[in-house]
């Protein structure tokens, strides 16, 4: 297994060193607050800083359904950037097991009919630290799509929560690479 991780950073590094990439940091606030024994509410806060691109930063408020292996989140986005304003309705869904974790998007912008998904797989390699692929695609008039390598590290909790660190590489046939460092803070209430 040290075997695999030594070998997906050397992919990572040599990927970042041989292409044009466009950095990204992105923070993530997603506090809950239990309304029983399964159900809760939530609110995603995504600040996005982009290199080359306009920063933007997302609210998603919403309603949430849990299980001990799964969760399914019905979220309403709004989006800010120096560009406008935009809004989706957004759907997740997560399952964490002992051997992956599968995070999915999907959502639908009201206006344009654009279409977003982001999917991320994951294996842990220890019981912090996993490595995986995410894709992120937008599909409109001219689509964005991307994939590529990532890695996480669960660093302990704040407020009853996960704080973990990832970093990602997705290739984009379409634009500049993307790397990206996300610090993702969850506050359960």
């Amino acid at each position: 297994m040290k075997k695999l991780v030594a070998l997906f950073f050397a992919v990572l590094v040599f990927s970042v060193v041989v292409s044009a990439q466009q950095l990204q940091s992105k923070e993530v606030i997603r506090p809950s607050v239990a309304f029983g024994d399964k159900w809760y509410g939530t609110a995603w806060v995504i600040g996005n800083i982009r290199e080359d691109v306009p920063d933007n930063i997302n609210l998603f408020p919403g309603v949430g359904y849990k299980t001990e292996l799964w969760w399914l989140e019905i979220l309403w986005w709004q989006h800010w950037s120096s560009l406008g304003t935009k809004s989706a309705l957004d759907g997740r869904f997560g399952i964490t097991h002992s051997k992956f974790l599968l995070y999915s998007e999907l959502a639908r912008f009201t206006v344009t009919g654009d279409v977003y998904t982001f999917v991320i797989v994951e294996r842990p390699v220890s019981k912090k630290f996993r490595v995986g692929l995410e894709t992120e695609n937008f599909f409109r008039k001219k689509d964005s799509l991307g994939g590529g390598p990532r890695a996480s590290y669960a660093w302990g909790t704040f407020l009853n929560g996960p704080v973990i660190t990832s970093a990602s590489y997705q290739v984009r046939p379409a634009e500049p690479d993307a790397l990206r460092f996300q610090l993702t803070l969850t506050p359960r209430f």
